[in-house]
């Protein structure tokens, strides 16, 4: 089982070549659902961790499927480029509260961030995380994606679980960050892995259709919207030929094989690795989109502060 210092220069490595698209969140205990789904808004200390600022939309960009976005101001919502947001597309808010979406823009950098327009105000949004690393944050991820399927063992060894059927179920996990690099030639991504022995219970697993969901970082006591849900990695078989390959939530990878490419197969020794696309690295663009989004308000108001005192003095 590698270590956090060992995947953090691992993790992007397997998202990179072996990346799957993120398309809610399984986690390794319970849930509040009782079948491996936290299907409710965190409480304790994870109370207003994001949960307030996450949405869904119904996309008809191809079989009606649903994915999650988060509000980063009164009348925008970032999500995944991929997920297909279309104009008239509905976003309801956690709140209940909905919101058609008006204008879609793509970010010019080719990243997979994409701002989408809403026709109505939200009353929360999410504070966007500004730092250009987070490796060592804790986290929590948002997805409308799938619940546990079957699940995989090897001899004596559970391994995790398959994929469940997409229900567009919002849910949580959490986490931390592990590594900071390149998901692919336009993409800085943020990466966990599914630890257990780590984070607990609620240890999150991102799975088919949570791509766009948010992921937040608690930064100086503050969560702040710090990704954008993006893929996840390695490819897994219960075969040495790499027959029957598979995406999973794995946990303890032991009597599995994973590959980066779907090629050369060796004994797996990793968990599954989820990955989020940095938001920071697109701040100059979301501040030029974006009236006012709500890191920058504070960067502004910060700055004017500073220059009345300069002037009274």
């Amino acid at each position: 089982m590698k270590t956090p210092a060992a995947w953090s220069a691992l993790c992007i490595a397997i998202l990179l070549a072996g990346v799957n698209f993120a398309r809610g969140v399984i986690i390794y205990g319970p849930g509040d659902s009782g079948q491996g789904r936290n299907l409710s808004a965190p409480t304790g200390s994870l109370t207003g961790a994001g949960w307030q600022d996450e949405g869904l939309f119904v996309t008809s960009s191809g079989a009606p499927w649903i994915f999650a976005g988060t509000a980063i101001s009164p009348d925008f919502f970032v999500t995944a480029e991929h997920t297909g947001p279309l104009i008239g597309n509905v976003f309801t808010s956690t709140d209940g509260s909905t919101h058609v979406i008006t204008q879609l823009y793509y970010d010019p950098s080719g990243s997979q961030l994409e701002l989408c327009r809403v026709s109505t105000p939200f009353t929360n949004w999410a504070p966007l995380y500004t730092g250009s690393d987070p490796t060592g944050l804790p986290l929590i991820t948002y997805g409308g994606g799938t619940a546990r399927g079957s699940t995989i063992t090897t001899g004596i060894t559970t391994n995790g679980w398959s994929w469940g059927a997409p229900d567009g179920k919002l849910s949580w996990g959490v986490g931390a960050v592990e590594g900071v690099g390149s998901l692919d030639a336009y993409n800085t991504g943020l990466a966990w892995s599914f630890n257990p022995l780590l984070y607990g219970n609620n240890a999150a697993a991102l799975s088919d259709k949570d791509s766009g969901g948010g992921t937040f970082v608690l930064d100086s006591g503050v969560w702040k919207l710090a990704g954008v849900n993006y893929g996840i990695g390695p490819y897994y078989s219960t075969s040495s030929s790499g027959s029957s390959p598979f995406f999973a939530a794995i946990y303890d990878p032991a009597g599995l094989y994973e590959s980066n490419d779907n090629v050369t197969w060796v004994p797996a020794t990793d968990q599954s690795g989820s990955a989020a696309t940095l938001v920071s690295p697109s701040l100059s663009w979301i501040g030029t989109t974006v009236p006012e989004p709500s890191c920058l308000t504070v960067c502004i108001l910060g700055a004017a502060g500073m220059l009345a005192r300069r002037r009274r003095q």
